[in-house]
């Protein structure tokens, strides 16, 4: 039977005699002083300007509470491990290209309509046209055999889906979603824990419980989702009691005040994040793998992650987190502090000083480069500086430039610049297999920082292989081969930090910071006095 439209009123009660709390210095303003003890305010530090579908809202870095909202076929818990979501069991055929779904029964959307495969057919078709290329590489169509059963069918091997539909980005939308005229969804109807009640793109999103859900019901009656891009003042919000929760991702050097803090809580734990330093290989000197491998000796990570960023980091060991466990290939080692060796190789390219001016010279040129990083993070000047200065000690003369977020995404994925200090992206499951694909293929990725055809023909065989085991020995002969190539610098491994009230309780961690709005599922506000 088709389902019919139910037209949700969205209604702003404003209660009179609200004060407003200030004015912090990023003109954002706070909460009401009286709030509801059952009611949480968290921050995201991305507007929501990407709309209101289930990848919609804060964006990759600062996660997405739209999976608050909406659900997915699979899910991911805060270790980052799969399991059942909408649906009860899945299977896929020996050739990865077919995958079938048996569904959860007497599910509910929150507009009152049932959740069957026809939710599933439309968001996959959906998603193809507006959502990631990447999830919905080589998708054919959804079949229907009967309500509660959907088969998903792709052109190509997709062994790593079921990672893929437990993101946020693929959680299922319902057929009576409404959409404007470019297909944009204008309602957030989906079957979570929360329904949305308001939203503005630039200051806040506020959440309600749906008290009608299928699961275990949050504790919470409300989530505030705030808007403060500042890293900076989210810990001033924080300090100054108008915020319930932040994250650290951008403000590791705030750690030890709030740290000292006797009114806040810190939760961590190691995430798949990654800090890292990316060459523009297309370009001399980065070109040549010799100065490739002298950059990564010539920095200290143990000193970054224990001097700089402690209790946010630790030295990067490998080409991938340890949180990603059984995939990372521990004889892979990363490169260790060897700033003589640097040097060595750095003269067998052809690289002396001649003019004895401290800054090393080839064919009439000084080593001169420059370090790239986003302005969006208070650590990332401490670091470029730290770099700046080690790379001084071997001769090499290092520029300075922070820019605007925007321009340095432009920047990456045009290959023009020396030096990009940023974070490892395109790992948000539990298997990094795009990684490769994305960043080291010649021809089928979007940022080529190598052009090899042996690394290119192993991603090709891991893309088209299933057999866990061949697949785990391709990670790492991966791993090897790339960290011989030397196109990126690993520095150290994020602990995904949080802090928060004391009053908030049953928090947890995640190993992902896209999954730092799940936690808000348990959570609960103590009573006070």
């Amino acid at each position: 039977m088709e389902k019919k439209k139910k037209i949700v009123l969205l209604v702003c009660i404003i209660a009179g005699g609200i004060l407003v709390s200030g004015i912090i210095m990023s003109g954002w303003v706070g909460p009401p002083e009286e709030v509801s003890k059952h009611e949480i305010i968290v921050v995201s530090g991305s507007e929501f300007t990407t709309g209101i579908f289930p990848g919609g809202f804060g964006g990759c870095c600062d996660g997405s509470p739209s999976c608050l909202i909406y659900e997915g076929l699979l899910t991911f818990d805060l270790n980052g491990v799969k399991g059942p979501g909408l649906a009860e069991s899945w299977e896929m055929s020996p050739d990865g290209k077919v995958w079938t779904f048996n569904l959860k029964k007497g599910i509910k959307f929150h507009d009152g309509t049932d959740f069957d495969c026809e939710d599933v057919k439309f968001t996959c078709e959906w998603n193809a046209k507006h959502g990631s290329k990447a999830w919905w590489r080589g998708f054919n169509r959804v079949e229907c055999p009967d309500k509660y059963t959907a088969k998903l069918v792709f052109d190509v091997p997709r062994f790593t889906l079921d990672s893929e539909l437990a993101l946020t980005e693929n959680y299922i939308m319902s057929t009576t979603t409404p959409l404007n005229e470019e297909g944009m969804v204008t309602e957030a109807v989906g079957t979570g824990p929360f329904k949305l009640i308001s939203w503005s793109k630039s200051e806040r999103a506020v959440l309600e419980r749906n008290d009608d859900y299928w699961g275990a019901k949050p504790k919470l009656e409300r989530a505030v989702v705030v808007v403060i891009p500042s890293p900076e003042t989210q810990v001033m919000a924080l300090e100054a009691g108008e915020v319930d929760v932040i994250s650290c991702y951008k403000s590791a050097a705030a750690i030890p005040r709030l740290k000292s803090n006797p009114e806040l809580e810190m939760k961590r734990k190691l995430s798949v994040n990654t800090g890292v330093v990316y060459m523009g290989t297309k370009k001399e000197p980065f070109n040549d793998v010799k100065v490739r491998k002298a950059i990564n000796y010539a920095i200290d990570k143990e000193g970054i992650a224990t001097h700089l960023l402690a209790d946010f980091a630790i030295k990067a060991d490998y080409m991938f987190s340890p949180a990603f466990g059984k995939f990372v290939n521990k004889e892979a080692k990363n490169y260790g502090y060897n700033p003589e060796k640097a040097k060595q190789l750095l003269k067998d390219a052809g690289w002396e000083d001649k003019d004895g001016d401290r800054i090393l010279e080839k064919d009439g040129n000084s080593l001169s480069i420059s370090i790239i990083y986003p302005t969006n993070s208070v650590d990332f000047p401490m670091v470029a500086e730290y770099l700046q200065h080690q790379f001084k000690e071997i001769g090499i003369k290092a520029t300075l430039n922070p820019v605007e977020y925007a321009l340095m995404r432009k920047m990456k994925a045009s290959g023009d610049f020396d030096l990009l200090l940023t974070t490892q992206w395109y790992i948000p499951h539990d298997e990094p297999s795009n990684h490769y694909r994305a960043y080291f293929h010649s021809t089928k990725g979007t940022y080529y920082f190598l052009n090899d055809s042996e690394v290119d023909a192993l991603i090709d065989k891991l893309d088209a292989n299933g057999d866990p085991a061949e697949r785990i020995r391709l990670h790492h002969e991966l791993q090897k081969e790339i960290l011989e190539r030397a196109p990126v610098v690993y520095l150290y491994n994020y602990h995904q930090t949080m802090f928060m009230k004391n009053s908030v309780k049953n928090f947890e961690a995640p190993v992902h910071s896209r999954q730092i709005w799940d936690s808000l599922k348990k959570v609960y506000i103590e009573k006070g006095e």
